[in-house]
């Protein structure tokens, strides 16, 4: 008998030590999942702000007004303009550097004075942008106490070099956002710098990297601040002492390395708390079964109470499993509801297509509607004058119009009826004709033809959200060309290796190498805001991997852009359905 008692209790020990690894496991995994989640947001934010003006330095110092200026720089000539550059961009200071490093205009607030021949390796920025390359350095303003992000460009003419263009930015707005975390963040240079933080005293200190350590790491906070001192960082799970979960990331444009140290004493605890309750139920268990042992020998009376605190405890297991099972399902709806929600972005975006080419299909119905009413007033008066052939002539051309316009809009709304998830044989040229029904408007307004070449294929994929994906595409190559003299889209078909190839190729200014890597991202986009949003390539992208096959885009070698949709060609077994 007592070594029964052992053995149940050292399961009951096995049982506490397992449920306290289990649940360790899961609660870090949480707050790494959470702090991972923080960070990709904050490190966005960063360098969304500083994306926001990487290219601004470039595009003014192309500006023809500010070329002139250069030409004849003359102190204080400039600041107006460039006061105004910098109020319309958003940007802190705007300023123009002549040839031997002096500044002879600026607008905002922009102290960096003359840049001598001695001290230009202090502005590696403006030295890139003399010597003909874009710049970008970040530095810290002592005069001021502000941390700066600057853009240099050089301003040229006939190839040669008339000075540089300098944005500033500051990065304080960053700090202000990352402030309503409560883990500490900080953003570390190459140097090892940390030139942003949301602790005040870790800014501009030295930090030691702690991939080097499996234990801590070390911040040396600077005197500048009132605090000099040093930081000492814990890692892991030691429940004795403070310890944090350190994740980075790289933000390889940058060159930085942002990190965010979680604190872990909320998911020990929750461990402990685990362990815990395991080990109350376990002692629950030991004691029930004492009590069973003992009620054998017990009285009646203790029986009655024993069998009443067995259904209290049952009671509680049974709420806390309706608990947990509407956990479950609470899960199950959200899951649900973000599968709903990515039906209806793509959805929106198809009727956001519809939209932005409802000025174009407009003008392709106002137009037959207009040649409608001159031929049948036409035809009224040809039958006044008993000439009823002609008259009949006009009522065919008006069934043709009108045959026309019902074509574009069966498209229409085919187009905007939400398709299924599922996949099947589809015939391209089929898909392709109503796409190019769509979009023709628009390619005739911007004055740019539309080519198709090769042979009919069958494919796996859905006929509504492919059309999309077609529109989408051929709707971007006549925007990327319409400013070309001889503007030109083709769409060619091939089949080889059991995939059937859909490219779609344009003669405009191609895509730069910069954009190519992200240019299916969400949000992302080389257009102005009142042109797009971001989301069709993105939403392509996903429907094209979803019907097994796959989105590539890159430039030609003649210039302009392809985009190339890889789809697996149907098999005998459903070309025969498809017959069907």
């Amino acid at each position: 008998m007592r070594l029964a008692w052992v053995l149940a209790g050292v399961a009951c020990i096995a049982i506490v030590a397992a449920t306290a690894l289990v649940a360790r496991s899961m609660f870090f995994e949480d707050l790494r999942e959470r702090t991972e989640a923080a960070l990709a947001l904050y490190s966005a934010g960063l360098e969304g702000r500083l994306e926001k003006y990487r290219l601004l330095a470039p595009i003014i110092a192309r500006r023809t007004d500010v070329v002139t200026r250069f030409q004849n720089p003359v102190v204080g000539a400039g600041d107006r303009m460039a006061g105004e550059i910098a109020r319309m961009s958003g940007a802190d200071d705007v300023a123009f550097v002549d040839p031997t490093g002096a500044v002879f205009a600026r607008g905002g607030r922009l102290n960096e004075g003359v840049l001598s021949a001695t001290d230009r390796d202090l502005r590696p920025h403006v030295l890139a942008a003399l010597e003909g390359r874009l710049g970008r350095h970040h530095a810290y303003d002592a005069t001021t106490g502000k941390r700066n992000y600057f853009f240099a460009a050089p301003v040229r003419r006939a190839r040669r070099v008339l000075g540089a263009v300098v944005v500033r930015v500051g990065l304080e707005v960053v700090e202000q956002d990352w402030a309503l975390s409560k883990n500490a963040i900080i953003a570390v240079d190459p140097a090892g710098v940390v030139f942003l933080s949301n602790r005040r005293h870790w800014r501009l200190s030295r930090f030691t990297d702690s991939s080097a350590r499996a234990e801590s790491a070390l911040i040396k906070i600077p005197s500048r601040f009132g605090a000099q001192g040093t930081v000492r960082l814990k890692f892991g799970d030691d429940p004795v002492g403070p310890s944090v979960m350190e994740v980075d990331r790289r933000l390889p444009l940058l060159g930085w390395t942002l990190y965010t140290f979680a604190d872990t004493s909320i998911a020990l605890s929750r461990t402990i708390s685990a362990a815990t309750i395991a080990a109350l139920i376990s002692l629950i268990g030991l004691i029930g079964l004492w009590i069973s042992r003992e009620r054998l020998r017990s009285e009646r009376l203790v029986a009655i109470r024993l069998e009443r605190r067995v259904r209290a405890r049952t009671r509680e297991l049974i709420v806390a499993n309706r608990k947990m099972a509407r956990e479950v399902e609470e899960r199950r709806a959200a899951e649900e509801e973000l599968k709903t929600t990515q039906a209806e972005l793509i959805q929106s975006a198809k009727l956001a297509t519809i939209g932005q080419m409802s000025a174009t299909l407009s003008h392709e119905f106002n137009q037959p509607l207009a040649s409608i009413q001159s031929y049948a007033e036409n035809a009224e008066a040809l039958i006044d004058h008993g000439r009823t052939d002609e008259a009949r002539e006009n009522m065919s051309r008006i069934g043709g119009l009108v045959a026309r316009l019902g074509k574009l809009n069966r498209n229409l709304k085919a187009f905007a009826r939400k398709p299924g998830t599922g996949a099947s044989s589809v015939a391209v040229k089929a898909v392709l004709d109503e796409s190019l029904n769509l979009v023709s408007a628009q390619a005739k307004r911007a004055g740019v033809t539309i080519e198709v070449v090769g042979d009919d294929m069958v494919v796996i994929a859905g006929p509504l959200r492919l059309s999309q994906v077609l529109v989408n595409l051929i709707g971007n190559a006549v925007d990327a060309c319409a400013e070309q003299a001889s503007a030109q889209v083709a769409v060619a078909l091939d089949c080889e290796d059991g995939y059937g190839r859909i490219r779609v190729s344009d003669n405009g200014p191609g895509i730069k190498d910069d954009a190519l890597a992200r240019l299916f991202e969400p949000f992302f986009t080389t257009k102005t805001s009142a042109k797009g949003l971001g989301l069709g390539l993105s939403i392509a992208d996903k429907i094209v991997r979803e019907f097994g096959g796959r989105l590539e885009a890159a430039n030609r070698d003649g210039g302009g852009a392809v985009f190339t949709v890889t789809l697996k060609l149907a098999d005998a077994e459903s070309l025969a359905e498809a017959a069907e």
